[in-house]
């Protein structure tokens, strides 16, 4: 949880807060997480830097950004991170390495891994790659807008467009 701008909170499944960490002289703007995933680690971005946290709230490692803060963040696996920068998409190491990369266009909305393909909602289409970011198709979507996203359910992939609710299959 991010609010205010630069205050990360981790709350237990019955509302208490568990921690808080502040990162007011790290971040100019509200960081971006990524908490979900097979791991018991987060992932905190700012606008120039990255910050590897324990579930205590704890650094357990950091490094500057090579590009302006990240849009969006998921984990891939316990290893890595997908991270959109920009127009770029990559994968990167818990050391800050990056491990691949790949354009996504110009327009990016939203980013989803479900442990075999990576799903990147950008340019008025459903973009996937394999998890090295191997292109492997690309559907249209002309209803997609700023407001698009996926939504996950227990087996399902779905994306909100103006246009209504959409299942994403395997294939995009």
């Amino acid at each position: 949880y991010t609010s205010p701008p630069s205050r990360v909170r981790r709350y237990s499944p019955e509302g208490t807060v568990l921690w808080e960490r502040m990162f007011d002289s790290e971040f100019s703007q509200t960081p971006t997480i990524a908490a979900n995933g097979p791991t018991d680690l987060l992932a905190v971005a700012g606008p120039d830097s990255m910050y590897i946290l324990d579930l205590d709230g704890n650094i357990t490692d950091g490094w500057p950004l090579q590009f302006p803060g990240p849009y969006a963040l998921h984990w891939q696996e316990d290893s890595a991170l997908y991270m959109v920068s920009g127009l770029i998409l990559s994968r990167v190491d818990l050391d800050g390495s990056e491990l691949n990369a790949t354009g996504i266009g110009n327009f990016f909305q939203d980013l989803h891994y479900d442990g075999q393909q990576v799903f990147v909602l950008a340019n008025d289409s459903i973009r996937r790659f394999s998890p090295t970011l191997e292109v492997l198709g690309v559907t249209p979507l002309p209803s997609s807008d700023y407001n698009s996203a996926f939504i996950v359910s227990e087996d399902t992939l779905f994306v909100n467009t103006s246009a209504g609710l959409h299942t994403v299959n395997e294939e995009g």
